[in-house]
């Protein structure tokens, strides 16, 4: 009777293994899928892109960011003889108390290349105006101590410069 029952301990000990394995394996797929999306957001304006980009830069102006360069990618790349992407440009916006804020400590100083933050507003060939960020309120959280503390602040302080776009 004792071989019994750990013959069925030991089936039941693989069948759970099984799960566990395959249980990864599921998770591990979900998140390399959706990871990308997840972390971008993008809205649709109810601007053309003019009016977009302006609205954008006034906003961020009135939140005490500056915009230190905005690069209109489809003038660059026409520039160098490509193709016309369509109206593109990258807005990069800093605040200086934050940017202080994260890179004051060197343990922090590594995330300086997703600095300063990026706006992309972008025409698609359905002639709506776009526009995408980075989803630091979902960063924020994968991120410890000072990084998340702050990536947080700036997520809530994008969320005010984008309220056109809800």
């Amino acid at each position: 009777m004792g071989l019994e029952i750990k013959l069925d301990l030991d089936i039941v000990g693989r069948c759970i293994m099984s799960i566990l394995r395959y249980t990864v394996i599921l998770i591990i797929v979900l998140l390399t899928s959706s990871c990308g999306s997840m972390m971008m957001v993008e809205s649709q304006s109810p601007y053309d892109f003019d009016k977009t980009y302006n609205t954008i830069l006034t906003n961020a102006k009135a939140e005490h960011w500056s915009n230190p360069k905005t690069y209109d990618v489809q003038a660059l790349l026409l520039k160098h003889g490509k193709s016309d992407i369509g109206k593109l440009k990258v807005i990069k916006l800093c605040h200086p108390d934050m940017a202080e804020a994260m890179f004051l400590h060197d343990e922090s100083k590594y995330v300086a290349p997703m600095m300063p933050c990026s706006i992309a507003i972008y025409e698609k060939s359905d002639g709506y105006t776009y526009v995408s960020h980075m989803n630091l309120k979902l960063m924020s959280k994968l991120f410890s101590r000072n990084v998340g503390k702050t990536l947080g602040k700036i997520s809530e302080a994008d969320d005010r410069i984008l309220n056109f776009l809800e």
